[in-house]
């Protein structure tokens, strides 16, 4: 009777701790919340999720402003689980348009719990990635990347897929926790979940933006046949630019420069490179402005393009070059193309405009 005594307290114990779910106000409820568990009930989830909050995770600021790695969980309906919770997690990066400058940027990406109690999964989307341009190599990816955050390897269990959702590619990071094959503490649960949404989070960013960073530098001393929308925006930096609802495949941007002084348009086939200038006049002398500046350009052609001249488009007048591409590298694109155009060029252009306005008060 003595052992089956023991034997069903044992069990009686056991039993509480599970069904407990981690209810405070029990005798042994504090204990309880460290003891390891085989079912998370809702109330141990919260508790999980309280210590993923209190923990301190690295804090980025930007321009003075704390950027917080991850917002409060909150509730979420779902079918067939015993809860759901979402939330924001954050932090800075250095994406590629903020090349060579003191700026930075923030990312915010959904992530979400689901737990039937005895399975915990874990879910991340990572910022969009664009293999127009950029070759991701999956495998790869995966190797290098759970080499370097394999903390919670066992616990977490993670995976790495493509996603598309309205028409964008992420990485989905997904880590699956099951207590029943490994009993886990609250608390270390909580540890875990942490780690999994901001470290591997801002880690699979960093991963992303490292590839983009590395093909850029290919591109730049590479020549090729044909340049896609993705490589030729990475080029001039036009991640700001695009023309809204464009039908063009290969990517169309407009943009001021000088304070205002220069409108700019950029049309690109995948062949032809195509800058247009705006001529800036009143519309009582834009034409004659126009009719001067043409006779201009014939004598100052844009000595890299193939062509230059000025064209009336959309109601107004532009200085318009076409540069060929498929003999220049990346680097001379943007260098002898772009930067010679709308910043040398462009100034004497402006200079003469003015000048031919000066002359016809």
């Amino acid at each position: 009777m003595k052992y089956i005594s023991i034997i069903l307290f044992i069990s009686a114990t056991l039993l509480m701790a599970q069904s407990d779910d981690c209810d405070v106000s029990t005798s042994l409820g504090n204990s309880w919340l460290e003891s390891k568990r085989s079912f998370f009930g809702v109330n141990c989830m919260g508790q999980a999720i309280n210590k993923l909050h209190n923990d301190t995770y690295p804090v980025a600021t930007v321009k003075g402003v704390a950027v917080p790695n991850i917002a409060l969980f909150t509730t979420m309906s779902c079918n067939g689980f015993l809860g759901c919770w979402q939330s924001t997690t954050s932090s800075t990066y250095i994406p590629i348009k903020y090349e060579g400058s003191d700026e930075v940027g923030v990312y915010y990406r959904p992530v979400f719990i689901q737990s039937t109690g005895k399975e915990i999964t874990l879910t991340l989307y990572s910022i969009p990635i664009d293999t127009t341009w950029v070759q991701y190599n999956d495998e790869k990816i995966k190797k290098e990347f759970f080499s370097e955050y394999d903390k919670y390897e066992e616990e977490i269990a993670p995976s790495l897929t493509r996603h598309i959702e309205n028409g964008v590619m992420y990485y989905k990071l997904v880590g699956v926790i099951n207590p029943v094959a490994r009993p886990i503490e609250p608390s270390a649960l909580g540890e875990a979940m942490g780690y999994f949404f901001t470290m591997m989070g801002k880690g699979l960013v960093d991963q992303i933006t490292k590839l983009e960073f590395a093909e850029l530098k290919r591109l730049r001393k590479t020549t090729l046949p044909y340049y896609k929308r993705g490589s030729m925006r990475a080029l001039l930096n036009m991640y700001d630019y695009d023309v809204k609802d464009s039908k063009i495949k290969e990517g169309e941007w407009t943009f001021s420069k000088s304070d205002g002084k220069k409108w700019c348009y950029i049309y690109n086939d995948g062949k032809v490179l195509t800058f247009f200038l705006n001529i800036k006049s009143d519309g009582k002398i834009a034409d004659n402005v126009a009719l001067k500046m043409g006779e201009w350009v014939k004598r100052h052609q844009f000595k890299n393009g193939v062509s230059t001249n000025v064209e009336k488009s959309g109601g107004y007048y532009w200085v318009k070059t076409v540069c060929s591409l498929g003999e220049k590298t990346g680097e001379e694109i943007t260098e002898d193309y772009y930067k010679e155009f709308f910043n040398d060029y462009g100034d004497d252009v402006v200079d003469e405009v003015e000048g031919v306005i000066d002359d016809m008060k």
